[in-house]
């Protein structure tokens, strides 16, 4: 993230808050228990049963959702317009 928590071009990582700008969308939702789902790359692997990948579209709104939730919530998202 720069000064004015905008996402880097080419920087990958999930260490802006949710809402936040990137250059190709936003951040969606991060869970607030993500330490607990995840190691501590933040990676969603290991400490959560079980992890699904969602993909939704909106295409009124041009969105694409990319999401990866555990069988209680959506762990992490991200929003991209298109």
């Amino acid at each position: 993230m720069d000064d004015n928590q905008n996402g880097i071009e080419g920087e990958r990582g999930n260490c802006a808050p949710a809402g936040a700008s990137t250059p190709s969308g936003r951040v969606g939702a991060i869970s607030k228990d993500i330490a607990k789902l995840t190691t501590s790359n933040r990676h969603l692997i290991n400490k959560s049963g079980s992890n699904y990948g969602l993909i939704g579209i909106d295409w009124q709104n041009r969105e694409l959702k990319i999401s990866i939730e555990t069988a209680s919530e959506e762990a992490v998202s991200t929003i991209i317009k298109f």
